[in-house]
């Protein structure tokens, strides 16, 4: 989980098969010096407005979930938040879920 956090990221960020990513509190991945995110697992946007941003690579095979309250469909239902994609180009074939009440920025 990162929580309020702000990561710099020029490496490898990976979320592994049954692994998740929980992003809260207004937390910002920024992967401007050429940092890559793969996820086969979960990146979770809880609470607040959190930013995935600048990815050199960003790909998914897994779940982005955008979580909100009213008819959730998951136990872990909190109150609406946004995710917000920054100067990303995202390459999906998986699922994103934006649950109501949450939003999905681009």
């Amino acid at each position: 989980m990162l929580d309020n956090d702000s990561l710099a990221n020029t490496g490898t960020m990976l979320v592994e098969n049954a692994a998740r990513l929980q992003l809260t509190n207004a937390t910002t991945i920024n992967d401007t010096g050429g940092g890559t995110l793969t996820n086969h697992g979960e990146i979770e946007s809880v609470v607040g407005i959190n930013t995935i941003k600048n990815a050199a690579s960003f790909t998914s095979d897994g779940l982005i979930e955008v979580v909100g309250s009213a008819g959730a469909s998951q136990v872990d239902a909190d109150a609406a938040n946004t995710l917000v994609l920054d100067n990303d180009s995202l390459a999906n074939t998986g699922t994103m879920l934006v649950e109501n009440a949450a939003r999905r920025c681009r």
